[in-house]
């Protein structure tokens, strides 16, 4: 019996736009590593990202605090999507962005 909160999962992969197999596959995956919900960033953040990634990272913790962090991660959230809209103005007057 496949877990609950895989549809969940599900219907924000095929909102992102994967492919049904794809989306389920991640799903599955996702209702599974749930369980331990345990963040890990294998990456390097560039500077002019770096506060927005931070921000989106405590957001995601955040909705792993139940309804409670809602609040919080919806002002995280849109802090980075400022951040990131700022960054990416800035790179397309330096004409490094098209």
């Amino acid at each position: 019996m496949r877990d609950p909160r895989a549809g969940n999962f599900i219907q924000a992969y095929l909102d992102m736009g994967l492919s049904r197999e794809e989306a389920a596959e991640r799903g599955v995956q996702r209702a599974r590593e749930d369980r331990d919900a345990l963040f890990v960033l294998e990456a390097c953040t560039n500077f002019s990202t770096a506060k927005a990634t931070v921000w989106l990272l405590e957001a995601a913790s955040m909705l792993c605090c139940g309804s409670l962090g809602n609040k919080e991660a919806i002002r995280l959230i849109e802090m980075a999507s400022k951040s990131l809209q700022h960054a990416s103005r800035l790179l397309e007057l330096k004409g490094e962005v098209k």
